[in-house]
């Protein structure tokens, strides 16, 4: 039996907020990253949202994350940005990216941009909602290559990361198309929950060092491999992902390294009406709802529904932290004099 928490959403930012200040994070910083933390816990992306929380803190603590350092511009054009991410806190710096991104492409139509020296931006759908709630369509991919835990099709060591890639199209409504993925079987932490919560994962999706099948998260975690989605489809945009994240430049041609984040902003006004636009979104993702559910299936869903419905409903009732997520929390609550609530 699963013991767990319910914490409301401003507690919850609260909180973050407070152990960001304690840890010498700026204000605004603190802000932003406890927000982005706590809308994915309410959306029902409990793997992307305050679990996050105390690995972030132990980041800055052993000196991995610079907590003052603010993202610097280093490359500019009226379409293109890059951005300098200084091994600082890359969910601020991928927030205020994505809103550069817009504004330039409001400009000029369209707009792309990658960032460097970077770590956990946490869930890419949280950015490229952003862009949808401003009538624009944004492409997120964010990956890693030469090393990782996903094997290639038909391989076995691991190639490259789990490199999610995520879209965001506005619909003239409060919920946007969102898509948000990861092109592994499986989201690194989905394999954080099930560890932390001591959950199995589901079968057909990670092997052990041995290369047999596994769905224990420390079999995964002692050298096992992650099999791409969809096989070598799955495995197809999980390359593209990190030939993508290459125009970045941070990579190697000694070992086939490489880290990159790609993102990139249309703005629909610069190609058609964007209420016009809208206006078919909705009509077609309506018309694909309206299909018939196959059993098992009480509707037909579309991206980012269900996200919405989870969000009202937690805002309204509260955020159910496992035990184990939360008892991180207390401690370091204790350690940084902060007080949990709940």
């Amino acid at each position: 039996m699963h013991v767990c928490h319910r914490v409301f959403a401003p507690q919850l930012r609260s909180v973050a907020e407070q152990m960001f200040l304690t840890m010498q994070v700026p204000q605004r910083i603190a802000e932003v990253v406890a927000e982005i933390l706590v809308d994915s816990d309410l959306c029902g992306h409990d793997s992307h949202g305050i679990q996050l929380l105390p690995l972030t803190l132990m980041q800055i603590e052993q000196g991995q994350i610079r907590p003052a350092v603010k993202p610097v511009v280093i490359r500019e054009s009226a379409a293109v940005l890059q951005v300098d991410v200084g091994h600082g806190l890359a969910f601020y710096a991928a927030k205020t990216t994505m809103d550069r991104l817009v504004e330039k492409a409001m400009e000029s139509g369209i707009c792309c941009g990658t960032l460097v020296n970077y770590g956990n931006t946490g869930r890419l759908g949280h950015f490229v909602e952003m862009a949808a709630h401003q009538g624009c369509i944004a492409l997120i991919t964010n990956a890693r290559g030469g090393g990782g835990s996903v094997a290639p099709f038909g391989g076995r060591e691991g190639v490259m990361g789990t490199n999610p890639i995520a879209a965001g199209v506005p619909t003239g409504e409060g919920s946007p198309f969102v898509m948000d993925f990861s092109t592994g079987m499986i989201a690194n932490g989905k394999i954080l929950q099930a560890l932390t919560n001591s959950l199995t994962l589901p079968s057909g999706c990670v092997r052990d060092k041995n290369g047999k099948p596994t769905t224990s998260p420390t079999g995964f975690m002692d050298g096992g491999t992650m099999l791409p989605f969809g096989g070598h489809k799955g495995y197809g945009i999980g390359l593209l992902t990190c030939l993508l994240g290459a125009l970045n430049g941070d990579f190697s041609t000694d070992d086939s390294t490489m880290r990159g984040m790609y993102m990139q902003v249309i703005q629909v006004d610069a190609l058609m009406d964007c209420k016009q636009y809208q206006g078919f979104v909705r009509s077609f993702l309506n018309f694909v709802q309206a299909s018939n559910p196959v059993s098992g299936f009480n509707e037909v869903l579309v991206p980012g529904q269900s996200a919405s419905r989870i969000r009202n409903k937690r805002l309204e009732d509260g955020i159910e932290l496992p035990d184990a997520v939360f008892q991180q929390l207390v401690e370091w609550g204790e350690k940084l004099g902060v007080e949990i609530p709940g």
